[in-house]
């Protein structure tokens, strides 16, 4: 017959295995970090872009690059990004134009 004080004891230690780190994948930026522009460089979100860039960079120990790929209105990067893995190392700065205008111009 199990008392109260094994059960409760049987409770912690199980409690304190699920709370232990999952050691099955690399923590998250475990490579480089690419933002896609749509506008070519020098323009104002590619300043931006490189600002954001080198705050990441910084702030996560992680290489993170700024890609221009300027043309169709951004419909090109668009297309580029949702190609690329769903991982989150792929950031797409977009405007206005590239998330409201495009589907409906194109």
């Amino acid at each position: 017959m199990t008392d109260r004080r094994t059960v409760l004891l049987g409770l912690v230690a199980t409690a304190s295995l699920l709370s232990l780190p999952s050691f099955g994948q690399a923590p998250f930026p475990n490579k480089a970090i690419r933002i896609i522009v749509p506008q070519p460089s020098g323009s104002g979100p590619d300043v931006l872009a490189r600002t954001l860039a080198d705050i990441l960079a910084r702030n996560l120990n992680q290489s993170v690059v700024v890609e221009n790929k300027p043309g169709a209105n951004g419909a090109l990067a668009a297309s580029y990004v949702l190609s690329q893995p769903a991982d989150g190392h792929t950031l797409f700065i977009a405007g206005v134009s590239n998330m409201s205008w495009n589907p409906h111009l194109y």
